[in-house]
């Protein structure tokens, strides 16, 4: 269920799934034991949900980050402030997104996303208490650690969703839910997620001006390809160490930006780098680096966003203990979590 947690993807018969198990990838189930020896016919109508957090041996992966009591604390001390205290990121299949499409700030500050747009706005401290309350008082202390709302489809979005309270993270990941609250099987939000989001979309105002980043992600891959007529790199954007990305991973397709080697620099080379990226998606030729050329995909660096990376990677972390496999793009420092 974890790859549900990150890429929508859901196996029937896993925990959380309303479906039995079939096939040949669970033959200890088959067929069925022990002294009962029975089978059960899916309902077309859903079980009830309950708000409480799901609990018992069929659901023992999302303990012990399940309800009040389930957060992680990760070392943010040396990042820059503000830090984000409130967040959403809706991860779509198969891309590593870190770019969330809300966020609040410990100093008021928001960036929302608007369409394909992010927008920035502010919260004096009352309006960003006031915000905080709500998320708390419709139970999202409370929420499980994972719920499905996929309707057993493969594929489909997750919603990430990020707060601080007591310097500690409630984080939980929601299989099947789009950033308007749309889910995949078409069953109704819990109240508490409900609200994040609306409250969330409700922080752009006609006041809020467009965000724009200091720094930009250049992330690079696949850089075993041919020089020969190869894109060359802008001569006045600082260029990597041609040893660094000749250890890029080399991942391939829509999986192509994990593991990438990451070259930050300033925002106002965006320009050059968008004749760049525009130039290799209509060739499909790398970019030459030197005596190196690679695939080049071009992000905005967010704000915070190694602060909820840290929080997603010790949370899946703290998973792990119980035999879970842990993500490989989602690596947790051990020192960075508390």
């Amino acid at each position: 269920m974890l790859a549900a947690a990150i890429g929508g993807c859901v196996t029937p018969g896993a925990p959380g799934s309303s479906r039995p198990p079939a096939g040949e990838g669970h033959p200890f189930r088959e067929p069925p034991s022990g002294p009962g020896g029975t089978v059960a016919v899916e309902s077309t109508k859903p079980a009830p949900r309950s708000s409480e957090p799901l609990t018992g041996e069929v659901h023992r992966f999302r303990e012990p980050l399940s309800g009040p009591g389930g957060t992680v604390a990760v070392d943010s001390s040396a990042e820059p402030r503000p830090r984000p205290i409130a967040a959403i990121i809706v991860h779509q299949p198969w891309v590593d997104e870190r770019e969330p499409s809300f966020t609040l700030f410990e100093d008021g500050t928001v960036i929302v996303r608007t369409g394909r747009d992010l927008v920035q706005s502010h919260l004096d401290a009352d309006a960003r208490d006031r915000f905080l309350a709500r998320w708390v008082a419709a139970g999202f202390m409370d929420l499980p650690f994972y719920d499905d709302f996929t309707g057993a489809m493969s594929d489909q979005p997750s919603v990430h969703l990020f707060l601080l309270q007591g310097g500690r993270w409630k984080f939980g990941v929601y299989g099947g839910v789009d950033e308007s609250g749309h889910t995949s099987s078409g069953e109704a939000l819990p109240q508490a997620i409900a609200v994040a989001l609306e409250t969330a979309a409700a922080t752009a105002t006609a006041d809020s001006r467009p965000w724009k980043p200091a720094k930009l992600r250049v992330l690079f891959t696949n850089c075993e390809q041919p020089l020969d007529d190869a894109i060359a790199w802008p001569a006045r954007v600082p260029t990597p160490p041609a040893a660094s990305l000749r250890a890029a991973a080399p991942g391939t397709g829509r999986m192509r930006m994990i593991g990438a080697y990451e070259h930050l620099v300033p925002a106002y080379h965006g320009p050059a780098l968008e004749q760049v990226t525009a130039a290799e998606g209509q060739s499909g030729r790398p970019v030459r680096v030197g005596d190196v050329a690679c695939s080049v995909d071009v992000l905005r660096q967010f704000p915070g966003e190694r602060i909820l990376a840290d929080v997603e990677a010790c949370a899946f972390a703290r998973l792990s203990a119980l035999g879970l496999r842990q993500v490989a793009w989602r690596q947790a420092v051990p020192d960075r979590c508390l």
